[in-house]
């Protein structure tokens, strides 16, 4: 079984404020980095989370693939409404229908 080494790191940056991460090795892979080392793959990180708070990927939709969607999503809303539809007609029809217990009490008996 491997053992594992956490080194939990918090830096601040005025554009971006605080950043808490940890760089968790194997004990031997963590054994082999000199001070330098560890403290490069720590400002890599920060750097690269600091791009993504600074600068994220927004992905355009475009208009006719946005139309799409909508209409898509009118046709399933409006095929959902013709089942309703349908299913309210069967429990209408159900209703309606006489029953021996109804007739008796049309009857008056």
């Amino acid at each position: 079984m491997a053992l594992f080494t956490q080194d939990r790191f918090t830096i601040t940056d005025p554009e971006v404020g605080s950043y808490t991460d940890a760089i968790i090795l194997p004990q031997e892979e963590y054994d082999l980095l000199t001070p330098e080392d560890l403290e490069a793959l720590k400002q890599s990180r920060f750097e690269t989370w600091k791009q993504s708070v600074l600068h994220p990927v927004v992905q355009e939709i475009p208009p006719e693939a946005q139309l799409q969607d909508v209409t898509e999503k009118i046709d399933t809303l409006q095929s959902q409404i013709d089942d309703l539809t349908v299913q309210q007609d069967q429990l209408q029809a159900i209703i309606e229908q006489p029953t021996s217990d109804n007739q008796n009490i049309t009857k008056g008996e």
